[in-house]
């Protein structure tokens, strides 16, 4: 994630913004894990993984600071 944020939005975030999304993409990565869903390829894993990112990041980037707010959005996203 935090690779992401500095390929994204250098510079756009303080730090405690960053602890915000970084939370939020694990949160949200948490969940997907839980909810049981199998992977095909390493591929693929890191495409969604990278999607909950870059969904963060937009949010964030457009002034949420909310973790739940954040992650639920990405979450729905994926849907």
């Amino acid at each position: 994630m935090l690779k992401m944020i500095d390929d994204l939005a250098p510079g756009a975030f303080d730090p405690e913004a960053i602890k915000v999304l970084v939370a939020a993409f694990d949160d949200a990565w948490e969940r997907v894990l839980r909810s049981g869903i199998k992977f095909a390829t390493d591929g693929e894993k890191a495409r969604m993984r990278e999607t909950i990112a870059r969904r963060i990041i937009l949010l964030a980037r457009n002034g949420e600071r909310n973790k739940q707010h954040l992650r639920d959005d990405a979450l729905l996203h994926l849907r």
